[in-house]
């Protein structure tokens, strides 16, 4: 009898609450594990960790963060790698829930998407319409420095944010088989592979827009900026992620008024 081989694949979920600036919950499994650095800042850190060192096909990860009443920086020890895949699709599921007054940073390091990879990631925002959000994915299509493009591949991106139950601001992005051919179109990524959105929402966004828009002649990437009923949407793109990244850290520290999360200063 022939018999067909099951590869190994990575599972893991990362479950945090926050009440009052307590851990509430804090469930970790799997490949992922969470770090709470100690800080003198007034947002706490939450450092997220993937000790399988990447995603690639089959493999399943689950975020879920909650706050009560507290304020909260979470980022990634790393950038995250989506790695080649031989078959099956990878799947990414994030829930943020911001409560009762509550201010969430989501700051995670960049996303690096590899030729062949195959994922798919769901986030969901659920904030009150007395939090407030600053909300950073930036996507990194191949490595420049080792002259990789991504020819094949699908990449989703499925984002739903929600003010009090109400759905405020969505958007996809779905890229199939010859990406980079994609990404060199003006509707598209016009010649860059270095994406970067910052979001903002919450009281404060109209106050955010004012500090960040003197910045825009400064920028080497193209940059785009839209603001609307307590919503800022920043658009950065780079076909250098060096200078994405030096520029995403100029515009957070307008944005934040206070100091990067300490892994992104190391």
């Amino acid at each position: 009898m022939q018999t067909t081989e099951v590869l190994q694949r990575a599972r893991g979920i990362a479950d945090l609450a926050f009440d009052k600036q307590q851990i509430a919950r804090m469930y970790q499994a799997g490949s992922s594990k969470i770090l709470l650095p100690k800080t003198y800042t007034p947002l706490k850190e939450a450092v997220f960790i993937n000790t399988a060192g990447g995603i690639t096909g089959g493999d399943k990860f689950e975020i879920k963060l909650n706050l009560t009443s507290s304020k909260i920086v979470a980022t990634t020890q790393t950038a995250e790698r989506l790695y080649n895949s031989i078959g099956s699709t990878a799947k990414v599921n994030i829930h943020l829930n911001i409560d009762k007054a509550s201010t969430l940073h989501w700051l995670p390091q960049e996303t690096i998407v590899f030729d062949g990879a195959l994922i798919d990631r769901n986030i969901r925002v659920d904030m009150a319409a007395t939090s407030d959000v600053v909300f950073l994915e930036t996507i990194i299509f191949g490595r420049q420095a080792m002259g990789e493009i991504v020819q094949n591949g699908e990449f989703k991106d499925n984002w739903r944010f929600y003010r009090d139950g109400t759905l405020f601001h969505s958007e996809v992005v779905y890229l199939k088989s010859d990406i980079s051919q994609l990404l060199k179109e003006c509707a598209g990524g016009n010649g860059t592979t270095s994406l970067s959105t910052i979001i903002v929402a919450g009281k404060k966004a109209e106050y955010k827009k004012n500090k960040v828009m003197p910045l825009v002649d400064r920028f080497k990437s193209t940059f785009g900026i839209s603001y609307w009923v307590e919503k800022l949407v920043v658009r950065m793109l780079n076909s250098d992620p060096s200078i994405l990244r030096k520029e995403i850290n100029v515009l957070l520290q307008e944005l934040l008024e206070q100091p990067l999360p300490q892994v992104w200063q190391t």
